[in-house]
């Protein structure tokens, strides 16, 4: 085959040889025939050259296109041209190759198409289409209006690059969290965005068609284009003298109002603003006029007298005043002082000097002098990068080395620094902070580049940027366990590098700030030995950045890459491994890149066939993600084998009963790939729950597929699918940001906004709706619903009392069985007690209300902690999911908002009795943990040969009981873990209350900790030890962490585990957890394992809004009070304290009265302090966990005493009064 080079050089000799005949013949013309035979030779050459402007190109198709193009002229800064590609008369598609051109409009990549029918130019994501809109360089700003012959909810259209900083179309009638710029198509399938100079690409505006959903062809199908092309540098004059358009009948009278004249922002709720007169706006006392600026610029004010207005505070001095404006792009105001007459405002900008760039890496080793790092400001070129420190004593903590804590920077080992605490408010950080707020980082850039900051922390950065004006834009978050982060800064922000409120252990090591700049870098891709296939494709993504990847071919020559940042280079293809050199990445230096196309060997998968005997398995199916390759496995009695490429995999089986997996398959290169398919069946009569992953299994019809890297399955409009019921169910569907949907006629609408949703437009939160069916549950959508899970729940009759295991398997079933309860009565009336009849070894969700849990001495445990990724987490819910536990294919971090709680409260009115609650965590490794781990953010490995996790330096948050409701009274039990062992995350209020009575409640750090109120009596606050070696094991930490709900300890005792011996024991009462933290601990007895500070702070700068008390605590017997409280006397406690007129029940637990309650009485009355609140023997531990058992009665819920013992205790009270009038002394019974 000739190819189009070969074809062009054969003409090219040709041409050669008739310009030789040409010149010999030369020289025996006459002149005249000279000359003709001359410009005939020119010409010929000309017609031959590629792009020739004499030539009408192959690839120049405006006419048969039939592209209608009414090309404007400048005029007032300002020129239109419009295109018409529905004139299109062909009988199938006119193909536009790469190159080719239609009016101008160039396919700049790929493959695009003009359609019949008037459908006009098509560009699809599938054919790598590109389509390149010609405009002026020199234009400052152009608005395009694109009208569409066609809309699709799945796709949308980037206008400029994809960076995602410039204008996206939506190809929908709905916003989408992912496209946050998105400018959505109206109801005339028309969309109009404005682009800056910035969005130019060598003379045009790139359009690129994608979509959300995979298999889509994301096509957009352009009818109309309007291009409007503006220099607007934004000068402008107002005239409102005598013949204006702005005066008479086109002026406007503004008073008491505001208003807005050819774009001044007029606020006259003082003052007139009158331009309907014939000469001369009128412009009275109070009135304002915002001026629009580009920037800096000289603004002149035409007035009828002088001194009669300011503007930004400065006299106009003078009938024609000048002013300088040195700032950036706003408004600038001028205000009415005296009643007056405007005759014009004139807006010249200055040119802003170019700014004096310089890209740099700063080192912290590079700065210190003996260890220490200095705050305050560092100056690169015009920017500033400025290091922030904690204030204390009015002094700013200056950068100090942690040796221990290494990272790498290009290539070598440096410490890292840290000055102190955090910011006090670093979760959010609501202001640009100073140098002396925290220890943080500040960078200001001169231009468009990346940042990246180096340092070692166990959490995650948060990057907050800032407008230029000192507003908040917002903020993103590093993944977890990096050592460096990369993001895009812009002039005109600042941003600002910090830890949150998760944790203060983030130490820097340095920074780097490189400038944008795209170069043209040459590209040759060779293929070595892969098999290529018609479906390659090939992308390019900044490893640093990340965001779009950049597509690229085989016939690729060159393409626009940023210097100095790093790309890595992938195939769609598992068996195509394209490198540069011997890696996947590079660095952009300007130098030509070769990348090579290099075969990659079939490898084995086996595994074993679970869940099903093996004889039920007619066929197993592995099929490639991404290039769709189908590959059957041989099956061998329970276990199989397949030969694949590498690559991702879903797993597909034919069964003889019906069964189904929802199995996946990540295959390696160079590892032992093994991967057990579990196969199970759906009983539509039993309790179900279908995470994201499995709701595309159901019978569908339409669009409904699981986004690919998102936690939720997205179903389209028109989209239906079925939910098997036998019997009578109750069906639950969640989802979150946007649903439209109707179940089995029963609607429910994002949009309705008076239905009280709390999930529109957040991912953060999930709306659930529970409908009871009787038969399958069909449900149709009415427009783009994101899923998070459903679950069927059969409907069972009310039982008030049940056993588990027994009635039910786990706690989980029985939770959902009490949720599926028919005829249940509401409230106490309904109340269900759960008789534990053995230890259970689960995550529960109790989600029903109104249930009495007793353990009977049982214990319930799980195992997740913060940092350890599990196969076995819901990345939507947080939770335990079985079908991910067998897939073992994703993975998710043990955090979620719920620090991988054991055994975590929904239902309201909840009580436990006599039952430990365990996190494994930081206790001993589970066989079942084992087989669970995926991963870790963490430096320690839990999975290491001979690894002791119960060591400090595995310490991790890891709840033990997780509070998610309202009155949750806890008795007799026992809470046991390491950090954040009782608690809750986030910092909303939702009322919650709290009750503990005769509890252990164990830990090392915050073991109390988050937003709710709660009484605590007669509880042991049990310090969780560890070993006194060279490690420094024996740390100690904060009991409490509260926020600003108050926690109450009253008759309280501090011990310890007794595990590593108690010498080395003394910690804190607690620390603060952003502002105005609330804790009181009163009659407690310390035992000497609370320090003389006793309280301390988590964020620099919160306990100065403190509430830490502290009434009649003891140490040994004796009176105790640290330095570290704010108030110690009876005054501040007494509203905790149960009096004639007074009871933490109205103070605290509003109103509620838990059924284990006990008032407060005097301590003389002959009780003693070693009394639980019933009255009988404290509870013993009988193992190293704290188990705890009563031989006390346990009193029933909904039990009422006998008025006799009312009687009794009323005295007693009167009694206790008095005592308490003389002596001031108080304890709990």
């Amino acid at each position: 085959m000739v190819t189009k080079a070969e074809n062009y050089r054969e003409r090219h000799y040709r041409v050669q040889i008739y310009l030789r005949r040409i010149i010999m013949k030369f020289m025996k013309k006459r002149k005249i025939r000279r000359i003709a035979s001359l410009f005939m030779a020119v010409l010929m050459v000309a017609a031959l050259m590629p792009g020739s402007i004499t030539n009408t190109k192959a690839d120049d198709k405006t006419a048969e296109s039939g592209v209608v193009v009414d090309a404007g002229t400048w005029e007032n800064n300002e020129r239109i041209t419009t295109w018409d590609f529905s004139k299109y008369s062909g009988s199938s598609s006119l193909t536009l190759a790469e190159g080719d051109e239609v009016g101008r409009i160039k396919v700049a990549a790929g493959t695009a198409y003009v359609k019949t029918k008037g459908a006009g130019l098509s560009a699809q994501k599938t054919k790598d289409a590109v389509i390149a809109v010609p405009v002026d360089p020199t234009a400052t700003s152009a608005t395009l209006t694109l009208k569409f012959s066609s809309n699709n909810n799945n796709r949308y259209v980037y206008v400029g690059d994809k960076s995602g900083e410039n204008a996206v179309i939506c190809l929908n009638t709905a916003g989408r969290e992912e496209l946050p710029n998105a400018v959505n198509i109206n109801g005339d399938k028309e969309a109009t965005v404005t682009v800056s100079s910035a969005a130019f690409e060598d003379g045009y505006i790139l359009l690129t068609p994608d979509t959300l959903a995979s298999g889509d062809s994301g096509e957009m199908k352009i009818k109309n284009l309007t291009l409007v092309e503006s220099k607007d540098n934004g000068d402008r004059t107002w005239n409102f003298r005598k013949g204006s358009e702005l005066m008479g009948s086109n002026g406007k009278l503004i008073q008491e109002t505001t208003g807005e004249v050819n774009g001044l922002v007029i606020d006259a709720t003082t003052g007139k603003f009158d331009s309907t007169r014939s000469d001369w706006a009128q412009f009275n006392t109070g009135a304002v006029v915002k001026i629009p600026v580009k920037g800096s610029c000289e603004i002149t004010i035409g007035s009828y007298k002088e001194k009669q207005a300011t503007i930004e505070g400065t006299e106009v001095s003078t009938t024609e005043f000048k002013y300088q404006y040195s700032g950036a792009a706003g408004y600038v105001e001028l205000v009415a002082t005296a009643d007056g007459y405007l005759g014009s405002i004139d807006v010249k900008h200055i040119a802003e000097p170019e700014a004096n760039v310089e890209n740099f890496t700063f080192v912290m080793d590079e700065h210190a002098v003996d260890g220490v790092v200095k705050t305050g400001e560092y100056k690169f070129g015009d920017s500033t990068l400025t290091l922030g420190g904690q204030t204390v004593g009015g002094v700013i903590t200056q950068y100090t080395v942690k040796p221990d804590k290494k990272v790498t920077i290009n290539g070598v080992e440096h410490d890292a620094y840290t000055s102190g605490k955090r910011h006090a408010d670093a979760n959010n950080i609501p202001n640009l902070p100073g140098e002396g707020d925290g220890c943080l980082a500040t960078f200001t850039p001169a231009a468009k580049g990346m940042m990246t900051v180096y340092y070692n922390s166990t959490s995650f950065l948060r990057v907050h940027t800032f407008n230029a004006d000192g507003t908040k834009e917002g903020f993103v978050d590093s993944e977890t366990g990096l050592t460096s982060y990369s993001f895009k800064v812009v002039p005109g922000k600042t941003y600002v590098m910090s830890t949150t409120g998760k944790t203060n252990n983030m130490f820097y090591a340095g920074y780097s700030y490189i400038a944008d700049e795209k170069i043209t870098v040459p590209v040759t891709v060779n293929n070595i030995d892969a098999t290529i296939g018609s479906g390659l494709k090939l992308s390019l993504v900044d490893d640093q950045l990340g965001g779009d990847a950049i597509s690229l071919s085989t016939t690729t020559k060159s393409l626009k890459l940023l210097k100095g940042h790093t790309y890595r280079v992938s195939s769609n293809d598992g068996g195509v491994k394209p490198l540069v050199g011997d890696s996947q990445t590079f660095t952009v230096t300007g130098d030509a890149v070769t990348i090579t196309l290099n075969n990659v060997p079939d490898v084995e998968l086996t595994g074993k066939i679970v869940g099903t005997d093996s004889s039920n398995v007619t066929k197993l199916v592995f099929t490639n993600n991404t290039s769709g390759t189908v590959n059957e496995a041989t099956i061998t009695g329970d276990s199989y084998k397949v030969s694949v490429k590498p690559g991702e995999y879903t797993t597909s089986v034919e069964t003889k009963d019906g069964s189904t997996t929802y199995d996946r398959a990540s295959v390696k290169a160079g590892v032992d790939n093994v991967n057990d398919v579990y196969v199970e069946k759906d009983d539509p009569a039993s309790k179900r729950d279908y995470s994201y992953t499995r709701v595309p299994s159901l019978a569908t019809a339409g669009s409904i597929a699981v986004e690919n890297g998102k936690p939720h399955t997205v179903a389209r409009a028109d989209s239906s699918l079925t939910i098997p019921v036998k019997g009578k169910a109750k069906v639950a569907i969640s989802t979150y940001y946007a649903f439209n949907f109707t179940v089995n006629g029963e609607k429910y609408d994002s949009t309705e906004t008076d239905k009280g949703y709390t999930s529109v437009g957040t991912t953060s939160k999930t709306d659930t709706f529970e409908i009871v069916v009787e038969g399958d549950a069909v449900v149709n959508f009415g427009a783009t619903t994101y899923i998070t899970g459903i679950s069927v729940v059969p409907m069972t009759e009310f039982k008030s009392e049940i056993n588990v295991p027994g009635d039910y398997d786990t706690l989980n079933e029985a939770s959902d069985a009490i949720l599926g309860m028919q005829n249940r009565p509401e409230g106490e009336a309904g109340r269900v007690t759960i008789n534990l009849t053995s230890d259970v070894f689960e995550q529960v969700v109790m989600a029903a209300p109104y249930v009495t849990l007793k353990g009977n001495g049982h214990t319930i445990s799980w195992y997740y902690g913060v940092g350890t990724k599990y196969y076995s987490i819901d990345p939507a819910t947080g939770l335990y999911n079985k079908t991910l536990a067998m897939d073992r294919y994703s993975s998710e971090e043990g955090n979620g908002s719920l620090w991988g709680g054991v055994f975590i409260v929904r239902g309201n009115n909840f009580v436990a009795e006599n039952t430990t609650f365990l996190n494994t965590y930081n206790y001993y490794l589970t066989e079942a943990e084992k087989t669970d781990i995926a991963g870790s953010n963490l430096s320690v490995d839990r999975l290491a040969e001979g690894a002791d996790v119960s060591d400090y330096k595995f310490k991790e948050r890891s709840n033990a009981f997780y509070i998610e409701a309202d009155n949750i009274e806890v008795f007799n039990c026992s809470i046991l873990s390491s950090q954040d062992t009782l608690g809750r995350n986030g910092s909303a209020n939702y009322g919650y209350h709290a009750y503990f009575n005769g509890c252990t409640i164990g830990g090392n750090v915050d073991y109390i900790c988050g937003e709710f109120a709660a009484v605590f009596d007669n509880c042991k606050l049990q310090w969780k030890t560890y070993k006194n070696d060279e490690n420094n094991n024996a740390k100690i930490g904060y009991i409490v962490a509260p926020k600003t709900s108050p926690y109450v300890f009253r008759n309280c005792e501090v011990t310890t585990d007794g595990a590593h011996g108690d010498a080395a024991v003394l910690g804190k009462y607690g620390r603060t957890w952003g502002a105005n933290s609330n804790a009181s601990f009163i009659e407690c007895e310390t035992n000497g394992y609370i320090d003389s500070e006793g309280w301390t702070e988590m964020s620099n700068g919160e306990k100065a809004s403190a509430i830490f008390n502290e009434y009649n605590n003891t140490n040994k017997g004796e009176a105790f009070v640290t330095t570290g409280c704010t108030n110690s006397t009876l005054d501040a406690v007494v509203n905790y304290i149960d009096l004639e007129n007074v009871s933490a029940v109205d103070t605290v637990l509003g109103t509620w009265k838990p059924v284990h309650y006990k008032e407060v009485i005097s301590k003389d009355d002959g009780s003693s302090k070693d009394d639980v609140a019933d009255g009988g023997e404290t509870g013993k531990d009988n193992n190293v966990n704290g188990t705890t058992e009563s031989t006390s009665e346990t009193v029933k819920t909904g039990d009422t005493a006998p008025i006799a013992l009312y009687v009794v205790l009323i005295l007693c009270a009167l009694a206790g009064i008095v005592f308490v009038s003389k002596k001031r002394r108080i304890s709990v019974k």
